[in-house]
């Protein structure tokens, strides 16, 4: 799946397409021209169309997950979207960029899930440019998702790759019942 979102004033536009990984040819696109108002379900109307057209493959837990809207407050689903792009520029300074923005959302949501993880993922990026030591991070992980159900998707993979490395690996999967076991 690939695409894009603009963003211009209070509106917004999506492109999407699903490609097909083997040919890499284009099975399916469309575009939405939407007002910002209620992204909520922009972003729900989006999920419906791409599940319909993977309807053979897509769980029944994931089809459910797709109405779930991560916060009401819009301040912290934007400060979580700039706490994103900072985080993805993978740098020192605008991982410390990204902390600030995550810390905002939850300030101004604080059971919004997907800024916790924006926090494991900034934990993930200080450790893997040596900012911190390996062992730094996952104790913050544990902090980060403590209140949160960690079998959401969002959560799943940040809390797998700082974790999977941690020597206490099996006893936090199990404190947080992640479905991980390292092979033996």
């Amino acid at each position: 799946m690939e695409g894009s979102v603009l963003k211009i004033v209070n509106n917004v536009r999506i492109t999407v397409h699903l490609i097909d990984d083997r040919t890499e040819a284009n099975i399916w696109s469309e575009i939405y021209n939407r007002d910002m108002s209620d992204i909520f379900s922009i972003q729900s109307e989006v999920a419906r169309a791409v599940a319909r057209e993977l309807e053979d493959v897509i769980t029944p837990e994931a089809k459910q997950l797709i109405g779930k809207k991560p916060t009401a407050n819009m301040a912290a689903y934007e400060a979580y979207w700039r706490g994103m792009l900072s985080c993805w520029k993978v740098n020192r300074e605008d991982m410390e960029i990204a902390m600030e923005y995550f810390k905002l959302a939850i300030k101004e949501d604080p059971g919004f899930a997907l800024a916790y993880a924006g926090i494991g993922r900034v934990w993930r990026g200080r450790e893997q440019m040596g900012i911190i030591r390996p062992s730094e991070a996952p104790p913050r992980v544990e902090e980060a998702y403590e209140e949160h159900d960690p079998m959401l998707p969002y959560l799943l993979y940040p809390t797998y790759d700082i974790l999977r490395n941690d020597p206490r690996f099996q006893e936090i999967a199990g404190k947080m019942n992640l479905p991980y076991k390292l092979p033996e």
